[in-house]
């Protein structure tokens, strides 16, 4: 190999000299892409195991490894120590005996020392004593960065041969410290002595360059380290610990089961993640952030109240005296204007002056509009003031307010100064004289006529202002406060989720890994963990097929164990790319290397995860050898094998794929298939049954599979495809090449007749066969040959799965007694009952053999507790087990009963070995060779009761209804012959050929148990020759009563004919047609004349009322009596069909007046009362492939095959006719599993599952209509 590979195997964590935990340091490592990596801390493993589960949760493959101080000849010395078990009682003691953790803490400053030239005080451990102690510790001792040690006398090389005698494994050559020049320098001096090389980085402390937390190498050198240490562990001293591993992995893996049983302590206690605690700490950060918070409130706080409320209100104060200033001129400019007109000769000064007093007397301003001016001369007297009328004319000198300020004195001294200037003083509101405030006015002296005019603002104005500013930004100082401290509450609820969610998922990450492994860890199958290639968990059973220990696995990849099968190596690479596998990634057959380099047939089936945002797989690995299959075949076919090598004929069971690799076989199909070496028996008793594996000198044979045993490929590819598309092959002659003893080529010839298998066989698709030696067979070695495989063929029904229903299960209780248990058994109808213990936990099985044995026969009482007699633990099977299943484990445990349990431990099913006598003499193949035995009405009744419980235990086990309803329809024709023979005995022969006509669901041969009854008669009236009379006129009429009165009595005898029938069928548990469709009426019942011109008028001239019975007519074939006549019958059908086109466009006008029938609004799913009618939903399906089948001149009836000739001819498209298929298959399932209840059901009836599928339907079906109108011109309406 030449590619390169990221890794690490020489880093430390805070638990010696490193400053990274060692969860941090692995996933720093995962982070920059390491595919392996070791913690090599200084003299101890405190962190490997902790380190070795944060990088198994992220993919990571880890060595065990740790960093030894020891000192030698040449002084102290470091040795890296890898692949050792890091619990071994002698490592640890040796590392308590080195130094403790603070002397590991100082070996930065040793190292400095040293580089001064000052030599530590010599060590506990000697070098050759360490290197010892690794190997026996299972690992391999590597020097550590070997240039820099620093050598008194001596060099590398002899310090390297010195180490070498003692048993040094290899050198860290690639360090990343060391130049290219130097790695390379070290790589020889290796090589020359037969060492090898470990990768590093002496990793301490992020972001040191020349310690990186990688290295690159070549992927080489990593796998010839890797060797050496897997043989290192493979060596005998080593291999009984890997075996003790071992052995405590299969402990711990049964420790499960023993929980289960209740052993106290036997599995650690996993806490629900409801019940984590996920308590929050306020952080140093989240502090910081709420200090922060609460300063930047306080200071905002303060800014208001301290600053900007006052700074605001010197603002609004300048802005009201800047504005009764800017008043206050405006008012002289108007003045002055008056003064101009005097000055220009226009008016004199009293007039001017007058005129000047009146305007400015008038002027207001404010929100009231009560804010004025006042004038004043320089006396001052009063002029103008517009509320105090009763001071002017009057000199205001002395005028006072009520704090004794001479007012109209300061204006004047304020002018006197600047010509202008404010005043604060008391005065009254406005014109209100009775309300007295502070006011601050502005005056301005009028030289040219020596006036004083001046305005004011009331000063509670403006404090009103700023308190209403005041309140303003106090109540945006609370909002902004309050966002602040929902800021904070948000920040620390974040901080809060962000802890939970950080705890949360710290434990659902080690919640998922052990689950992971538990699972894992619990299955009887060889399992790994798979993260991109790499194993990072196998279980035991995986660990004994390929031969590894824990430790050596998670070092190698899967696609070292797997090896394909000659020429399907494209098909391996298809399946190990597509890791992680989907859920519905097709198995892999192939070769599984072990460590011995043995290679055996393997399953290989993926189930995909996702773990910490990677995505893993897990692969179950099948061990897939062959062997003799004596009880698969006895269970198979009823035979032992002593009759199946009378009879010449070998069971055998292989995959469904294009190798058909074998699965299982008897001893008579080895020798037919030539997998045993002898080209021929010698004796009937030359081979015996007895299971026995593939030898090695046929294991090349055996791989290969059933299709490479063909002579030409050609005959092969013929069988598997017939077997694919039909489901089965019917014996067929097959040339077959084998070897002989002496290897030589040997071709035989055999008749295989193979039916695909309705379970998987180790998780793929299989197919069962009987293999036949051709030979001139005597009538009754045939006879024996034809039941063979009838029974093999009605065996498949222990393939299905056990139906379950934990409520129907009869339960007591555990104090319950003897008597109670009895009278339970009584009422149940079975011998056996579950019992229950106090906590509501099925702890046990008793059976009336239990009673009998432990109770009575002991001499117990009625009264005595019947738990004392229960056997415990239970033997159980998970939900899904099938009926062969509940048979191996009663062989494998000795046991009469078997429980199928669900996920929560609860019994849901219990098997016992009457159920299963039942189900094998209640197959349909069974019953179907029972009715043409029956003896009477009532025996045909208690077959048709089997049929309809034999069909709901096929439909509830996974059995397709198609398959179902088919069985059913064959035992229905059957039973409908057998009542008709009953018949014919007490009416006598038929006078003339005729058919009776199976219609509707039947006549579609998809009759359900619940399917009522839907007949006809159709037959050819006898010849008959009148003797001639004298008189022609005599004659004829003569000759006419004759032949109407033979007419009417054979009309007579057949509806006598009919009327048994119909009769008898009701006594067997068939009901009448509703409406009146039966042989028994006389509209159902005559000539083929008489049914050609019925069908001519209907077709004709079709009543839409009468439509349903109409579509029903045209699904018939003869059930009993003579196809001819039916045959001959469809013909009539069919060409007036061809004669009256527009009919075809009345039954699709018909389908599309149906779409009403089929709401699909999702208030209809959702409303808790709505109904739905399954048979009439169904049936939509049915008369679409009616009607199309009807206009293409297709004969078949029945749907399925209807829709698929539909779509070979084009006449549907494929994905439409297979969505078409599904939706009819679903509903007819439905059917069959309900199909004693009402007609309609309520929707909550149904499962969710069930309401989607039914959804999909119905929008199928709307779909389908949508076609019709379409295709059909003029059916729309």
């Amino acid at each position: 190999m030449n590619g390169r590979i990221r890794l690490n195997l020489h880093c430390h964590s805070n638990l010696s000299d490193g400053v990274l935990t060692p969860e941090a340091l692995a996933g720093l490592l995962a982070d920059e892409g390491a595919v392996v990596a070791a913690l090599t801390d200084h003299d101890t493993v405190e962190g490997a195991a902790r380190f070795r589960d944060a990088l198994s949760l992220r993919g990571v493959a880890f060595v065990d490894a740790v960093e030894l101080t020891t000192f030698c000849s040449y002084g102290e010395i470091h040795v890296l120590a890898y692949g050792i078990d890091p619990e071994s009682p002698e490592l640890l003691t040796a590392l308590s005996v080195i130094g403790d953790r603070a002397e590991a803490e100082l070996q930065g400053f040793m190292d400095y020392v040293r580089r001064l030239g000052i030599r530590p005080h010599a060590g506990k451990l000697a070098t050759e004593a360490a290197i010892a102690l690794i190997h026996r510790c299972g690992g391999i001792a590597v020097l550590a960065h070997p240039l820099n040690i620093v050598f008194a006398s001596g060099d590398l090389a002899a310090l390297v041969d010195e180490l070498s005698a003692q048993g040094l494994d290899g050198l860290e050559a690639v360090y990343s410290p060391y130049s290219e020049a130097e790695r390379n320098s070290l790589r020889s001096l290796a090589e020359t002595r037969g060492l090898c090389v470990s990768m590093g980085t002496d990793f301490h402390v992020p972001d040191d360059p020349s310690h990186r937390i990688v290295i690159e190498s070549e992927e080489s050198e990593w796998l010839a380290f890797r060797a050496r240490l897997l043989r290192r562990s493979g060596e005998p001293a080593v291999a009984a610990a890997s075996a003790a591993t071992a052995q405590a992995t299969e402990a711990a893996a049964a420790a499960p089961a023993a929980e289960a049983a209740g052993a106290p302590g036997a599995a650690l206690r996993r806490k629900d993640p409801a019940q984590v605690k996920t308590g929050f700490r306020l952080g140093k950060f989240s502090v910081r952030i709420i200090a922060a918070s609460l300063l930047a409130l306080g200071l905002f706080v303060v800014a208001i109240f301290a600053v900007s409320i006052p700074y605001f209100e010197r603002i609004l104060l300048e802005r009201k005296k800047e504005m009764i200033r800017e008043l206050t001129t405006e008012a002289v400019s108007l003045i002055a204007e008056y003064a101009a007109d005097e000055s220009s000769g226009r008016t004199d000064r009293a007039e001017a002056q007058a005129n000047a007093i009146a305007h400015i007397r008038d002027i207001r301003y404010g929100r009231e509009g009560k804010d004025y001016f006042w004038i004043t001369d320089s006396v001052p007297r009063m002029l103008m003031h517009p509320y105090r009328k009763d001071l002017e004319g009057k000199d205001v000198s002395d005028f006072q307010d009520d704090n004794g300020l001479r007012v109209f004195w300061e204006f004047k001294r304020a002018v006197r100064e600047e010509d202008q200037g404010y005043v604060e003083y008391l005065w009254q509101w406005k014109d209100d004289a009775k309300r007295i405030v502070p006011k601050l006015s502005f005056v301005k002296r009028f030289d040219p006529w020596g006036w004083i005019i001046g305005t004011g603002i009331y000063l509670d104005d403006v404090q009103d202002e700023i308190r209403a500013l005041t309140g303003r930004m106090v109540w945006l100082s609370v909002l902004i406060a309050l966002i602040l401290m929902l800021l904070l509450v948000f920040i620390a609820l974040q901080s809060l989720s962000l802890e939970k969610k950080k705890r949360a998922a710290d434990f659902a990450m080690r919640e998922s890994k052990e689950r992971y492994r538990a699972l894992v860890e619990a299955s009887s199958e060889g399992m790994v963990i798979v993260v991109d290639g790499a194993c990072t968990f196998a279980n035991a059973p995986f660990l004994r097929l390929s031969g590894y220990a824990e430790a050596e696995v998670v070092l190698l990849k899967i696609a070292e164990f797997l090896v394909p099968y000659p020429g399907e190596e494209e098909e391996a690479m298809e399946f190990l790319a597509s890791l992680p596998g989907k859920a519905d990634e097709p198995p892999l057959a192939c070769l599984f290397r072990r460590r011995s380099g043995d290679l055996v047939d393997v399953v290989v089936n993926a189930s995909s995860f996702s773990l910490v945002g990677k995505k893993g797989t897990v692969l179950a690995v099948k061990d897939a050898r062959i062997a003799d299959a004596p009880e698969a075949a006895g269970a198979a076919t009823g035979m032992n094998a002593g009759l199946a090598e009378l009879l010449r004929m070998g069971y055998f069971r292989a995959r469904l794929n294009r190798r058909a690799s074998l699965v299982a076989a008897d001893a008579v199909a080895r020798r037919l298939l030539g997998l045993d070496g002898a080209s021929a028996p010698d004796s009937a008793g030359a081979h015996h049954a007895g299971a026995h594996h593939a030898g090695p000198d046929h294991a090349g044979a055996e791989r290969a599979g059933f299709g490479s045993l063909f002579a030409e490929a050609a005959d092969w590819e013929s069988f598997y495809t017939e077997l694919v598309s039909a489901g089965r092959v019917v014996r067929k002659a097959v040339l077959l090449r084998g070897t002989t003893d002496g290897g030589s080529p040997d071709l035989r010839r055999a008749l295989v007749t193979a039916a695909v298998d309705d379970a998987e066989s180790q998780g793929s698709r299989s197919f069962s066969a009987i293999i036949e030696e051709p030979a001139a067979d005597s009538d009754e070695l045939a006879a024996l040959k034809d039941e063979f495989l009838c029974l093999e063929a009605s065996s498949r029904c222990l393939d299905e799965r056990i139906p379950t229903d934990g409520e129907r299960v009869p339960r007591i209780a555990m104090e319950a007694s003897a008597r109670s248990a009895a009278e339970g058994m009584v009422r149940s109808g079975g011998g056996a009952l579950v019992v229950r213990s106090p906590a509501g936990q099925d702890i046990g099985i008793l059976t009336d053999a239990d009673l009998c044995s432990r109770i009575i026969a002991e001499g117990r009482g009625p009264d005595t507790a019947a738990s004392l007699a229960m056997t415990a633990p239970i033997v159980s099977a998970a939900e899904g087990a099938t009926w062969a299943d509940a048979l191996r484990l009663m062989r494998e445990k000795d046991t009469t009963h078997v429980a199928v349990r669900d996920g929560n431990d609860r019994v849901t099913a219990l098997v016992g070995n009457e159920d299963l006598v039942r189900m094998r003499a209640d197959s349909f193949g069974s019953l179907l060779g029972a009715v043409p035995l029956a003896r009477d009405l009532a025996e045909l009744g208690r077959l048709r009761a089997r049929t309809g419980a034999r069909a709901r235990l096929s439909i509830s086990g996974g059995m397709r209804s198609r398959v179902v309803s088919g069985f059913v329809s064959s035992i229905g024709d059957a039973i409908v012959a057998r009542v008709a023979a009953f018949a014919l005995d007490e009416l006598g022969p038929s006078p003339s050929p005729y058919a009776f006509l199976a219609l509707g669901s039947l006549g579609r041969s998809e009759s359900l148990p619940s399917s009522d009854q839907d007949n006809a008669i159709v037959y050819l009236p006898a010849r008959r020759d009148v003797p001639a009379s004298e008189e022609a006129e005599d004659a004829d009429a003569a000759a006419d009563a004759a032949v109407e009165a033979a007419a009417e009595a054979e009309r007579a005898w057949f509806l006598r004919l009919g009327t048994r029938i119909c009769d008898g069928l009701l006594e067997t548990g068939v009901p009448y047609c509703p409406g009146g469709v039966m042989a028994k009426n006389a509209a159902w019942c005559g000539t083929l004349a008489e049914w050609e011109r019925k069908f001519g008028a209907w077709i004709a001239a079709p009543d839409p009322e009468e439509m349903l019975a109409l579509n029903m007519s045209f699904d018939f074939r003869a059930a009993c009596g003579d196809v001819a006549v039916a045959d001959a019958l469809r013909v009539s059908v069919a060409r007036a069909l061809e004669e009256t086109p527009a009919f075809i466009t009345q039954l699709a006008r018909d389908a599309l007046r149906r779409k009403t029938a089929f709401p699909q609004t999702t208030a209809f799913f959702q409303g808790g009362e709505a109904e739905i009618d399954l048979k009439e939903t169904a049936a939509q399906f049915a008369l679409y492939a009616r009607l199309y089948a009807l206009r293409d001149g297709i004969a078949e009836t029945n749907t399925w095959r209807r829709y698929e000739e539909l779509a070979r001819r084009g006449s549907f498209g494929a994905a439409l006719a297979a969505d078409c298929l599904d939706s009819y298959e679903t509903l007819m399932g439905m059917r069959a599993e309900r199909q004693a209840a009402a007609p309609k059901l309520p929707l909550k009836a149904f499962r969710p599952r069930e309401q989607a599928l039914l959804r999909e339907a119905l929008a199928q079906a709307s779909l389908v209509q949508k076609k019709i109108a379409f295709d059909f011109p003029g059916s729309a309406i």
